[in-house]
């Protein structure tokens, strides 16, 4: 059970450093006049994480359309994460730092590479925040029950 618990997480780690190559990648934003709605969109990281240091809080939102929204969630060794449990489903993955993340029940380590999924309405929050922790986190718009 141990190896495909690796290997499951191995996939999902792959999975998310493509989605992060997809955002690293220079390029321009295109609109589709009649919805105004983004059609393509790339973005630099070490931009975003810099806009992110900018702000007071630990979040950055970055992106948003009809369907999803992201942003990068930063906080310092030691820190507190006080996030509210979230009424939207979440995509995690950790580009830098060490912490764990508590879900519901369960408790992971949490470092570079880890993607973790959190359902909505279940509590969650980093703890143990031993390095600075940088995440990005992408939110499903999709009504989490289904309707």
């Amino acid at each position: 059970m141990e190896t495909e618990t690796k290997k499951f997480n191995r996939r999902e780690t792959l999975a998310a450093g493509a989605v992060i190559a997809a955002l690293s990648a220079q390029g321009a934003r295109a609109k589709d006049d009649e919805a105004d709605e983004v059609l393509t969109a790339a973005f630099d990281f070490a931009d975003i994480a810099a806009e992110n240091a900018k702000t007071d809080g630990a979040w950055f939102k970055f992106f948003e359309n009809n369907t999803m929204f992201a942003g990068c969630y930063q906080l310092p060794a030691r820190g507190v994460d006080t996030q509210p449990v979230h009424v939207l489903d979440e995509l995690y993955f950790v580009t830098n730092g060490k912490a764990r993340l508590v879900a519901g029940d369960q408790i992971y380590d949490a470092g570079p590479g880890s993607t973790f999924f959190v359902k909505a309405g279940i509590p969650h929050k980093f703890i143990e925040i031993e390095e600075d922790l940088q995440v990005l986190v992408f939110f499903s718009k999709a009504d989490p029950k289904g309707a």
